[in-house]
């Protein structure tokens, strides 16, 4: 069975019947892309890589890929107790997500990385922007 066109396009809209949005759709699609290009250009695969572009533009002309929409919900507190249980169980772990709880709770809405900044955290990579 080949990846062509007509195959992609029905790889959308099953996605979609599924419930993804368009902005997943687009990653997956875009996803896709990145591995066929691989695919071709480091083991000498033939593929054609016109097939997801094509795809791409007839699922954005259907409305099933476009930009994400804005979230204005943050977290509950449980649902951030069970995240940064789960971060500071994994000792690979390189932010410390403590004190990353405080300033969320502390920031005004839509201010968590002037909250950060200004409480002097830095990412633990000094030439990380």
């Amino acid at each position: 069975m080949a990846l062509d066109r007509e195959r992609l396009i029905r790889f959308g809209r099953d996605r979609a019947a599924k419930g993804a949005g368009p902005a997943t759709l687009g990653i997956d699609i875009g996803t896709i892309k990145l591995i066929l290009s691989h695919a071709a250009a480091v083991h000498g695969l033939p593929v054609i890589i016109e097939a997801v572009d094509l795809a791409r533009i007839a699922l954005k002309q259907l409305g099933l890929i476009g930009k994400g929409q804005e979230r204005d919900r943050r977290p509950t507190q449980d649902e951030l107790d069970r995240l940064i249980s789960h971060f500071d169980a994994n000792p690979r772990q390189i932010a410390p997500i403590g004190p990353l709880r405080c300033c969320y709770r502390n920031a005004p809405r839509g201010n968590l990385h002037g909250a950060l900044v200004g409480s002097g955290m830095s990412h633990p990579d000094a030439s990380h922007p």
